[in-house]
């Protein structure tokens, strides 16, 4: 299973806030057509990171960093070579050769933040977590990535273009495919998201005049031919109500014109995905793909 999605703030963020609540092991690979950047997460928390500009070896960051010497690199993969159950290198720093848990982590964070910065800063890419299995390799240094991806978002000013988005807003649903979107809105609610499913125009003008919160159209390729027809009405009778199309195939978007109506695309789970052991994950990712899509709009 893989999560795929457009380079932004809101979307890194909103991902890295799932891995770490859902306890998820992967890799999340960042690139655009000029680099890119890896983090590596076992159980929800972040043990590794690389790009084409930073190393990802500890040995080399602390070394930088004027913790260790080269010598002390040597014996630490010395002693790494002969262990049946390999430690990572920054726990046999500390452990073996006592350097302090307080500069190893200090390094770590410093280095995490530069590359989490780095993708940031480019201003366009894809992003792609394939979830995989726990590893067993015992790491002593690890992180949780929501907390300082919201530091780095500050002080980098990324989270300014999310405050259109701090009121009241509503998912407006249309699709024909009642229990999947039933799951949608239940879980919407949980969330305290506003959520409802409409199937037409008269049901929408009703919706949208109901009260001020800010509308967005959640529209199903599925539809087929008439969701392009839906998504043109909706945009000549409200010109400026976001419309995000989701579906099992971004092609249908694409080739069938809906494209030119909705702003972006989000994959949607298939049935046999949200009755499996890891249902919930796949819905509470899609909706945050959705919150994702919403923002890049205002961007």
């Amino acid at each position: 299973m893989s999560l795929d999605g457009k380079l932004g703030y809101q979307e890194i963020s909103d991902l890295l806030n799932l891995v770490e609540k859902s306890s998820k092991s992967g890799i999340l690979t960042i690139s655009n057509d000029r680099n890119s950047a890896c983090m590596f997460f076992n159980r929800g928390k972040l043990v590794r990171a690389s790009s084409d500009k930073i190393s990802d070896r500890i040995g080399e960051v602390l070394l930088n960093h004027g913790v260790i010497s080269q010598e002390e690199i040597e014996q630490a993969l010395e002693i790494q070579k002969n262990e049946e159950r390999r430690r990572r290198l920054g726990t046999i720093f500390s452990v073996e050769l006592g350097v302090e848990d307080a500069a190893i982590q200090s390094a770590l964070t410093t280095q995490f933040k530069a590359i989490v910065f780095e993708v940031l800063s480019w201003e366009e890419g894809r992003f792609n977590f394939e979830f995989g299995e726990p590893s067993d390799t015992l790491d002593k240094f690890n992180f949780g990535s929501s907390g300082f991806i919201l530091e780095v978002g500050i002080e980098a000013g990324f989270t300014s273009r999310l405050e259109n988005h701090s009121g009241n807003s509503s998912f407006i649903f249309i699709d024909t495919r009642k229990d999947f979107v039933d799951v949608c809105i239940e879980f919407c609610k949980e969330q305290s998201i506003a959520a409802r499913c409409i199937l037409t125009m008269t049901e929408l003008k009703s919706v949208v005049q109901a009260d001020d919160n800010h509308k967005i159209l959640i529209l199903s390729s599925n539809l087929g031919p008439d969701a392009r027809q839906v998504a043109k009405a909706v945009r000549k009778t409200f010109p400026d109500m976001p419309i995000i199309a989701y579906g099992s195939d971004n092609a249908v978007w694409k080739e069938g014109g809906l494209a030119e109506f909705a702003q972006g695309f989000v994959k949607a789970p298939t049935a046999e995905d949200l009755k499996g052991p890891d249902g919930y994950d796949h819905l509470e990712s899609f909706i945050s793909m959705l919150q994702g899509a919403i923002s890049s709009t205002d961007s």
